[in-house]
């Protein structure tokens, strides 16, 4: 976690795109999508349709986008949607800001899938993560051969109001339409998306009689995701280093995996070591559980010995479950980032990560 406040800030925000395709027809597309978007943001003669595109399989694409004033850095993980990859795909789900879920207008087993295969998936390993379901191709609604083919099947191309029946039914937060070969549509998707993943983390704290705007993020820890982690350290304020009472490993890696990476990307940038789970301390079971492997709980005097040796601005201890210390974190980190000689602006909205 990290704390950054600039009027233009970089924020990396993680975008899951799914999708069901058909003979590699909607994955063409969709990489269009991403393509363009990420590749190709100014229309010139370099930015053209590709007819064909190879199939990819848990892509990464970065691009930076500017919104309300703001320069995030947008961090799209493509998954595969063959049933080959359900227990991969996952994977690709820990931190993830909004999920961008595909269907093809071309295709109406695709938008099927949505209700049957997607959302399910979607509420099981995101919770209430925002969702945007996204009709791809529309440019085929009207494409006389598609109509042709559709009709020999007893189908036609899905249309805008069957697009919004489905987003009613799984409660989107939007409904979208776009089409990679006439780029309509494209920009609009991702800014708003940007837009939805901001408005979800905002909250507003006081400090000193003035409102102090904490934009939320939380970075993913696993080694998979070292170097979109990296993405988002630019003009951070205040770094929030995290570890967990009931794992000794966790503190031990403060030292020995974040703070070297801190220095690295952050330099001096103040840090607030942060103890979480801290009602776990005297859990029975947590005990019980830790006791087996010649461990106990991360101790305070620990924590305070190890934020010394990290040379930490401060070091606390929370819990989420009992709401114990979260506040006064938060304070403690807005009103760190107030004072002159750690601000990098005189703007007063800040971005927690």
């Amino acid at each position: 976690m990290y704390l950054t406040s600039t009027k233009k800030k970089k924020f990396a925000m993680p975008f899951i795109l799914l999708n069901q395709y058909k003979n590699n027809m909607l994955e063409k597309r969709k990489i269009e999508i991403e393509w363009r978007f990420t590749k190709k943001q100014e229309i010139s003669h370099h930015d053209r349709f590709i007819p064909t595109h190879d199939a990819t399989i848990f892509d990464t694409y970065v691009a930076d986008i500017q919104v309300d004033g703001k320069t995030i850095d947008l961090a799209l993980f493509d998954t595969a949607g063959q049933e080959d990859y359900d227990r991969l795909r996952p994977l690709s789900y820990p931190d993830t800001s909004v999920v961008l879920i595909c269907f093809s207008v071309d295709s109406p087993v695709s938008a099927t899938s949505v209700l049957e295969k997607w959302i399910p998936e979607v509420r099981h390993f995101c919770g209430t993560c925002p969702v945007i379901l996204v009709a791809c191709k529309k440019d085929l609604r009207t494409d006389p051969e598609v109509i042709a083919k559709l009709k020999q099947e007893g189908e036609k191309p899905v249309t805008s109001e069957t697009g919004r029946e489905i987003a009613a039914r799984i409660k989107a937060d939007a409904y979208m339409e776009c089409s990679a070969k006439t780029r309509d549509g494209v920009q609009d998707l991702f800014v708003h998306a940007a837009r939805l993943s901001l408005k979800q983390r905002s909250v507003d704290v006081q400090v000193n009689e003035k409102t102090v705007n904490l934009v939320i993020f939380d970075t993913a820890g696993q080694e998979d995701y070292a170097r979109i982690r990296a993405l988002s350290y630019a003009d951070t304020n205040i770094v929030l280093v995290c570890f967990s009472v009931d794992s000794p490993l966790s503190a031990m890696s403060v030292i020995e995996n974040w703070m070297p990476e801190v220095r690295e990307f952050c330099g001096r940038c103040p840090v607030i070591l942060v103890a979480c789970k801290t009602d776990l301390r005297t859990d029975n079971q947590t005990i019980e559980l830790l006791q087996r492997e010649d461990e106990t709980p991360v101790t305070t005097e620990t924590g305070k010995q190890i934020a010394a040796r990290i040379k930490a601005y401060a070091y606390m201890e929370c819990s989420a479950r009992t709401g114990e210390g979260v506040q006064e974190l938060f304070q403690c980190a807005a009103q760190l980032t107030c004072k002159k000689h750690f601000r990098k602006s005189s703007d007063q909205r800040c971005a927690l990560l």
